[in-house]
């Protein structure tokens, strides 16, 4: 672009593109399709970039590498690990650190937010807990701009074949992007998906090349302005009436986004009606300090959320504080800074200051324990896995002995998913008439095989969240009945599972269509799993198998998909006499310690599973695997 008049318009743009965001973020429940913010922030982005790189080459027939990424150092660094020092001490001071948080920060630092989240299987939405959340886009922005400029300048001697790579590369990231079709979470993250959007901005740089960026007047404007006025109408409507859950944009619905976002940058280049529109005053300011806002609106979020500042009122709090300090940061730290009126040698001490800090905090803080209101999922994985691992067939007991004796313990072995992780990490609270025989449980696996996960646990289908797979792994048929033999049977399988399936599911043998608990269908196959699991703990081992009733969440009343599938779970062990169901519900509906128990509302943290085992669960098991049944709070 050529002079300052051409700028605002992008401005605009820019600011035009965080609203959005800003609204999707802080009430969601507004606008579930604010997400198109980002693919106009990536197109732009693309746009902006190459087209200064297309200017250097046309003047200089060469690419100053070493000076471009100079330039996107100064420019986006130094806020970025600002952010990352301050949420490091905020979270490391006030106790709000986990394991998770403080890896989510490491890679932030390192530009590879989005990767992390992919790889940990976690869908855009599960992870709102995350000061740093939205580093994700920031990562792949980065990651894009490492690559750009080198393709530019390998290429300098013959730019015309720039649109012609730049369109090979928006192919293939597209066919990435079909062929993980209706995968969210690796089309929503991946830098080998998303970068067509960059790409696309980069394109319509070098198709605009050398030609004038004049506006015009004539025909040619009012048409790209009327095209332009159109794309930008449809992403308005798009923001209202998508959300992450339309499964079309993880089958190339993002490309398409920055499709219509590029004819938008295309209007305001040459439309006069679009560039004065995008020219609004209110929209430029915005636009100018997009970035710090982006940057400080989450975290402030988040930690306003530890808070007891009312709910309706924190949004309005973010956005006060968010523009107010962002345009402070701009003049006088990232402006300094970007024009070399704080030089290398003034920043280089802040600049490894905020790295020590960042790292040192961050490494530090995978040492820590979860804070009491939070619950390190991660680490009470590992050590069910460590602990599982270990199990072997116990030693003959004392045939003496009563069954449920010290001399003659009952074994018993959890299964489920994330509620029966916690379940399983005070099993018997060191009662010694109960050995822990380990078991198969894993975070976010459902019961259900197959298919794809859609909404809240227990929460019925929700169509505004993205889907997510039924992962291969949880897959009951094998890793439940391995466990029971590697422990040389059980007198217990303990199942706490179903969460999950009381969500939307998607199951390929019941059509395209989502299902949840409480529909015959679905109903009918649901059954078909429970009794296959049941039935296949039991042949490989167990002699009894105790099925755990799903409690509700706190505060959120009954759950009529829980008690509809305790009833299915009640019509497979009426055919089944060594299938005992174990009313869980009930006994935490009464339990005076619930909310402390289970802090999260749904899971029990390590203490509240010392309490509910020492307590209540201890005894219903011993019942159960000496035979006693029904057990108290069993049916």
């Amino acid at each position: 672009m050529t002079g300052p008049t051409r700028l605002r318009g992008l401005d605009g743009l820019r600011g035009l593109a965080l609203i959005p965001v800003l609204v999707f973020h802080l009430w969601p429940e507004f606008l579930p399709g604010g997400l198109v913010g980002l693919p106009i922030f990536f197109a732009l982005s693309g746009f902006v970039i190459a087209r200064g790189l297309l200017g250097e080459v046309a003047k200089h027939r060469d690419v100053d590498l070493r000076g471009f990424f100079a330039r996107r150092f100064r420019r986006l660094w130094p806020a970025s690990t600002a952010v990352l020092a301050l949420v490091t001490i905020v979270w490391l001071g006030l106790a709000w650190m986990t394991r998770s948080i403080s890896i989510d920060v490491l890679a932030s630092f390192f530009e590879v937010a989005n990767w992390r989240f992919l790889l940990s299987g976690t869908t855009y939405g599960a992870h709102e807990g995350s000061p740093v959340a939205h580093f994700w886009s920031l990562g792949i922005e980065e990651q894009v701009y490492m690559f750009v400029p080198v393709v530019v300048w390998l290429l300098r001697r013959r730019p015309q074949l720039l649109a012609v790579t730049f369109a090979l590369f928006i192919a293939g990231s597209f066919m990435v992007t079909l062929a993980n079709a209706g995968n969210a979470t690796v089309v929503y993250y991946s830098t080998l998906t998303r970068s067509a959007e960059f790409f696309i901005g980069a394109l319509l740089a070098a198709l605009v090349g050398s030609r004038s960026t004049a506006l015009r007047r004539d025909f040619l404007g009012r048409a790209v302005g009327a095209l332009g006025f159109a794309a930008l109408g449809a992403l308005v409507w798009l923001a209202f009436r998508s959300s992450l859950g339309t499964e079309a944009y993880y089958r190339g619905g993002l490309t398409a986004l920055a499709v219509l976002a590029g004819v938008v940058i295309a209007a305001a280049i040459w439309s006069p009606a679009m560039f004065t529109t995008l020219s609004i005053r209110p929209l430029v300011w915005i636009g100018s300090i997009s970035y710090g806002v982006y940057l400080i609106h989450w975290p402030i979020h988040i930690a306003l959320r530890h808070t007891g500042i009312p709910s309706w009122f924190q949004p309005w709090l973010v956005l006060a504080i968010s523009f107010s300090v962002a345009p402070i940061s701009l003049r006088l730290f990232e402006e300094p800074i970007r024009v070399r009126r704080i030089t290398v040698r003034r920043f280089a001490p802040w600049a490894i200051g905020l790295s020590v800090l960042v790292l040192v905090g961050s490494f530090y803080g995978t040492t820590v324990a979860a804070p009491a209101s939070e619950i390190d999922f991660a680490a009470a994985q590992r050590r069910f896995e460590a602990g599982a691992s270990k199990v072997v067939p116990a030693p003959p007991a004392d045939p003496t002995a009563p069954k449920g004796s010290v001399k003659n313990p009952v074994s018993v072995a959890i299964f489920g998913d994330s509620t029966a992780v916690m379940l399983a990490s005070s099993v018997g609270a060191g009662d010694t008439r109960i050995r822990d025989a380990g078991g198969w449980s894993r975070v976010w696996c459902p019961l259900g095989r197959g298919g794809l996960v859609r909404g809240d646990s227990g929460g019925g289908d929700n169509p505004n969240m993205p889907s997510m797979p039924a992962f291969e792994f949880c897959d009951w048929t094998t890793n439940w009945p391995d466990s029971v033999r590697a422990a040389g049977g059980v007198d217990v399988a303990a199942v706490l599972s179903g969460n999950w399936d009381a969500a939307g599911r998607r199951v390929p043998v019941l059509g395209d269509g989502y299902h949840t608990v409480g529909e015959g269908l679905y109903d009918d196959w649901l059954i078909g799993e429970i009794s296959g699991a049941a039935d296949a703990l039991h042949d490989a081992g167990a002699t009894h198998v105790a099925w755990l009733t799903l409690p509700p969440k706190i505060d959120r009343g009954a759950n009529p998909r829980f008690e509809r599938f305790t009833q299915l779970l009640e019509q497979v062990a009426s055919t089944r006499p060594w299938m005992i169901i174990v009313d869980y519900a009930a006994h935490m509906a009464d339990e005076p310690n619930n909310r402390q128990m289970r802090p999260d509302g749904s899971h029990l943290d390590e203490a509240g599973s010392a309490q509910l085992w020492r307590t209540w669960l201890t005894e219903v098991i011993l019942r159960i695997g000496s035979g006693s049944v029904p057990a108290e709070g069993s049916g």
